[in-house]
């Protein structure tokens, strides 16, 4: 995404999810998605992409087979006005503009039935503050500090332990995480490796349970196998997967309990990838712009570090200084930064082109993408990425 509202795409294209509109299963340069402009929104999903744009909601990729933007008739009803999307494996929400949410169902149909969200009780879910999503349930935060799951029309109320007041939530394929307004952090799923921080590995669970040795969390984010959060003290703290060294502390076994990785200060963002990791030290107050630092498995030089025999980075290592960067996304095995002067670099592995560099193949270490600027967030896929403008 650009800052004139153009969405940028490369990599991967299996199934049309660039929208390219050619038949080429990778592309190795950015290509604008030229049928969209003032794009509001982007969000993407197991080779599907989606995006707000002109008042509507487009969808282009695997669910809907199409290799071009078509607008999803039901996803925005008349009179009103959205202005965000999230999708999962086979639905999707519409953020819209009075702060509500709209839930609909993915198909090659490009029709379909949607409803506004509602409480038990038939009233709308109102007062929308932040959003997540997983393969089938979405999650939501209100401004009144409830949190909510939903994987239809009608909402649940989730009950936080102490009937705590949430303010943030984050959700993966396997781990649902939210945070208190007192800076606790409660989690539930997939605990094999830790990844819930409470201070045990064990199967599945479906209970919440507070995240262990950490206090005054602002934010958090999950990927499958490990997690990161932020304080409002500007330190970064992760817990899970630690193979290849993706929690930041110097050691390689996983660990079951918060460990702190790096000091962000004024904090900016936080992006786990698969075995990987990015934070952004914010040093601008008024750009949010700083300086990026990268951890964790680095096989493919996703790290942005030479790549070494070790295959790992395992304490945070700065990326390209003095370059200042706002965003920043971690994939599976390649990652992607917006710098302050707009422009987008990219590094780790190439196998679909995904580096946007002009060819495909191998890795490369952190290399400007050229024919696309005036980038102001960037998010990655698999095997694809994308800049907005």
């Amino acid at each position: 995404l650009t800052t004139g509202g153009d969405v940028y795409a490369w990599g991967a294209n299996d199934d049309g999810q660039l929208a390219s509109n050619r038949s080429a299963r990778l592309e190795v340069r950015p290509l604008k998605v030229s049928a969209l402009t003032q794009v509001a929104s982007v969000s993407a999903y197991a080779s599907t992409s989606a995006a707000v744009a002109a008042g509507s909601v487009w969808l282009w990729g695997r669910a809907v087979t199409r290799t071009a933007p078509a607008r999803m008739t039901g996803a925005v009803q008349s009179g009103e006005t959205p202005i965000g999307v999230v999708i999962g494996l086979d639905a999707g929400i519409t953020v819209l503009s009075n702060r509500t949410l709209r839930v609909w169902s993915m198909s090659p149909s490009l029709t379909s039935s949607s409803a506004i969200v509602v409480r038990s009780d038939g009233s709308p879910l109102t007062g929308v503050a932040r959003v997540a999503g997983g393969d089938a349930t979405f999650y939501a935060v209100t401004d009144d500090g409830q949190a909510w799951k939903f994987g239809d029309s009608v909402a649940q109320r989730v009950t936080l332990p102490s009937f705590a007041a949430a303010v943030d939530v984050a959700a993966s394929r396997a781990q649902v995480a939210w945070v208190s307004a007192a800076g606790e952090i409660f989690m539930q799923g997939n605990n094999a490796y830790g990844q819930l921080g409470i201070s045990t590995v064990s199967g599945p669970t479906t209970a919440l349970s507070p995240v262990q040795n950490i206090s005054n969390a602002r934010t958090v984010a999950v990927s499958r196998l490990h997690a990161v959060a932020s304080t409002s003290a500007g330190k970064l703290f992760a817990w899970g997967y630690n193979a290849f060294g993706e929690l930041g502390g110097g050691a390689r076994q996983y660990v079951s309990e918060p460990l702190h990785a790096i000091d962000l200060g004024n904090y900016a963002l936080i992006s786990p990838g698969r075995n990987h990791t990015l934070g952004l030290k914010s040093l601008s107050p008024s750009t949010g712009a700083g300086a990026l630092y990268a951890w964790g498995s680095n096989a493919e030089g996703q790290t942005g570090a030479p790549i070494s025999a070790s295959g790992t980075i395992a304490t945070p290592r700065q990326v390209m200084p003095p370059v200042q960067f706002v965003d920043a996304a971690a994939g599976d095995a390649h990652s992607a930064a917006a710098a302050d002067d707009g422009t987008v670099y990219t590094f780790g592995s190439n196998a679909q082109g995904q580096l946007g560099v002009g060819t495909y193949g191998g890795q490369a270490g952190p290399t400007r993408v050229s024919g696309v600027s005036a980038v102001r967030a960037v998010a990655v896929g698999l095997q694809s990425t994308y800049a907005l403008t």
